[in-house]
């Protein structure tokens, strides 16, 4: 399971060689309000009626039917609760649309909680505390991902279900306001969540001239593993799922108002067509690559199967039922 994908325009051969089984895709834009929202579900419902390898996930039974049948399921995610503001409501009728997993704020402060960029951490709101009862209630995963470290750890007292940061790397490792902190880490794991590590390249990047590696990914992972436990790990990629997929104009934008965020790495590497991504891993199609660097470091099987999807599973079966 790809706890963290986007920009999903099909199946395509490069599923089968990744071997996954279900995306946790963004669907609205972080920008959008409802009737954006509403207009990307419904895009996400065409697609998978047209396509015959590409089924919705609403349950953990859904996945591992999809496993069965060797297709690749779409999970329904939101990157900013934006479209929920001051009206709870809305959580309800998402979730009946099939939203499944929600990131409360994107990058800029919003209705219910500060981001991980914040000069000025005031945590979460009244009306976020509130989002996060409503979404233990419904069944919708609340992940912490690009949340303040204050409104991060107030989410997870306040909420009676695991949450998860789907892709986030250890800001030990790579000190970086978008990475989370060992309290963090620990804290998530002890409510029972998930760490999801992610390939992003300036995340996973230790400075200088040389571009992160698949190698240095691994080892923000065993840094992770060793402090949380095999059982808290995962993979979230955010990273296209079609390739090419991802809006240049919005990738450029995107680059230009957040590059302070990621610590001079586009400036760094801007002329570099290579530093989109890890050395050693260009794509969803080079997933066996993880498993095989797991495998080379001494992980067995079983461990291995948690991290690739069943610790994901694990936490989506607590919430979902």
């Amino acid at each position: 399971i790809d706890g963290t994908s986007f920009f999903c325009r099909g199946y395509g051969d490069h599923f089968a060689q990744a071997g996954v089984t279900a995306l946790n895709i963004t669907v609205p834009d972080p920008d959008d309000d409802i009737d954006g929202a509403v207009e990307k579900i419904a895009s996400y419902y065409q697609l998978i009626k047209e396509d015959p390898k590409l089924q919705l996930i609403e349950t953990v039974d859904d996945i591992f039917r999809t496993k069965e049948e060797g297709d690749v399921g779409i999970i329904l995610a939101f990157q900013n609760a934006r479209p929920m503001a001051y009206n709870l409501a809305m959580a309800e009728v998402f979730h009946r649309l099939g939203t499944r997993v929600v990131i409360l704020a994107y990058n800029r402060r919003n209705f219910a909680s500060d981001w991980s960029g914040t000069d000025d951490d005031t945590g979460l709101s009244q009306q976020g505390r509130e989002l996060i009862q409503e979404m233990n209630r419904l069944g919708i995963v609340l992940d912490l991902t690009h949340l303040s470290d204050r409104s991060s750890l107030e989410a997870i007292e306040i909420s009676k279900k695991p949450p998860i940061f789907s892709h986030s790397n250890p800001r030990s490792r790579v000190n970086l306001a978008r990475n989370i902190t060992d309290d963090q880490i620990k804290k998530v794991a002890a409510k029972g969540g998930v760490v999801g590590l992610t390939v992003f390249a300036p995340l996973n990047w230790k400075g200088g001239n040389v571009l992160p590696t698949l190698g240095d990914y691994l080892d923000n992972m065993e840094y992770v593993i060793d402090m949380a436990g095999i059982d808290h790990v995962s993979i979230g990629t955010d990273s296209e799922a079609t390739p090419g997929a991802y809006p240049p104009e919005l990738r450029s934008r995107l680059r230009t108002q957040f590059s302070h965020l990621v610590g001079g790495y586009y400036q760094t590497f801007k002329d570099n067509p290579e530093a989109n991504h890890l050395d050693g891993f260009s794509g969803m199609a080079d997933f066996p690559l993880i498993t095989q660097g797991l495998l080379d470091r001494g992980y067995d099987e079983a461990s291995i199967r948690k991290i690739l999807g069943l610790n994901l599973v694990r936490v989506f079966q607590e919430v979902w039922q």
